[in-house]
């Protein structure tokens, strides 16, 4: 016979938010929240290697030079040493997928013309749907990567002083190609956090739980409510470029409908996943005629990577069977894009490996 007693079964009773500045509660009106209805992400040389960890993170400088040494592109400088001691960040270096899909969904927010939102805001952009429901767990990682995010201090500079030149010179076999077909009129710089807010209001919620048969109460407080300080940077540079991704967010649309359509439940990398294929085939689509075509072709190793794949650590078969559970999922994504109408199709290519097939890439189809 089980002795239920045994057994905790927890249950959230009330919540509750308690704003840090009375006036902010005074002001604050959830009804004011404007939907967005397109997503925004910056998609430039300088935001590619910093969501992609390549620039150095310190007192070292990244510079994204011209080829002679004398005509000046851009510097970029990413230290979170200048906030590490700040009691609400969390540890850890490296930026993630995951980051720069929260990243993009405060810009896709804050360019609707919110300067205030939620978390379940946040998690109704991440996830493509606008009834998406926020569990303990989805609100705990994207607090997290918010205050992640928040600790990286970011300096870009576009101008041609001589401090400019300066480090130039100490950086001329930086491995970053060219970019001064932008600086034709452009003269700015940029410094600050990667993404610069404020929790102005936080949510209390109460759980109880019964274990040998005793009722415990639990009681969190989470971060709910934001306010942004300061236009996200690497927008602003990417803006000043004609360089950010827009993709309307109903043709992202991924969650269940009535109409039999596949259905992509959440899960690990799910939303990361949609937020990388967004931007590629946003790409593929504007690129200019006038110009080299961009690829249609995706490598599968980087979908895999954003899975959170790692050939090294795991073994021949664990990654086999993870591969294809990833193309499972990409399968999905793209089929649910292409009954949006964002694409046409797509197609998976095989490579000869030794005497095995292995697929290495997925062509998208307009």
């Amino acid at each position: 016979m089980i002795d239920n007693n045994k057994y905790s079964k927890k249950k959230q009773t009330n919540s509750s938010l308690a704003f840090v500045d009375d006036n902010e509660e005074e002001y604050f009106d959830e009804s004011d929240f404007v939907q967005p209805d397109t997503l925004f992400s910056p998609k430039d040389k300088v935001s590619n290697a910093t969501w992609n960890n390549k620039l150095p993170i310190g007192e070292d400088i990244g510079v994204i030079t011209a080829r002679k040494p004398t005509i000046f592109g851009c510097i970029v400088h990413l230290d979170y040493e200048k906030i590490i001691n700040s009691p609400d960040v969390v540890t850890g270096a490296e930026l993630s997928p995951f980051d720069r899909t929260v990243y993009d969904a405060v810009v896709t927010i804050f360019v609707a013309g919110n300067d205030t939102f939620t978390t379940a805001d946040l998690w109704h952009i991440i996830s493509q749907n606008p009834k998406a429901k926020l569990t303990e767990k989805i609100r705990d990682k994207i607090i997290k990567s918010m205050f992640h995010i928040s600790r990286f201090w970011m300096s870009i500079v576009t101008d041609e002083s001589e401090k400019s030149d300066a480090w130039i010179a100490r950086n001329i076999n930086s491995a970053f190609k060219s970019e001064r077909k932008f600086y034709k009129n452009l003269r700015c710089s940029y410094t600050g956090r990667l993404i610069d807010f404020r929790v102005i209001a936080y949510r209390s919620f109460n759980t109880t739980y019964s274990e040998n048969g005793k009722i415990y109460t639990e009681h969190k407080d989470f971060a709910d409510i934001w306010k942004i300080g300061f236009p996200p940077i690497l927008y602003q540079y990417a803006k000043a470029k004609g360089q950010v991704s827009s993709v309307p967010l109903h043709l992202l649309d991924t969650s269940k409908k009535e109409n039999k359509k596949i259905a992509l439940n959440r899960g690990d990398h799910t939303d990361e996943l949609t937020n990388f294929l967004s931007r590629e085939i946003d790409t593929m689509k504007k690129t200019s005629k006038r110009k080299q075509p961009y690829s249609r072709f995706i490598l599968l190793d980087k979908i895999y990577k954003i899975d959170g794949i790692d050939d090294i650590e795991q073994t021949n078969n664990n990654i086999w069977t993870k591969k294809k559970t990833t193309r499972q999922k990409l399968e999905k994504i793209l089929q649910r894009f292409k009954e949006n109408g964002m694409i046409k199709g797509h197609t998976f290519h095989k490579k000869v490996k030794g005497k095995s097939l292995t697929f290495h890439s997925v062509e998208i189809n307009f």
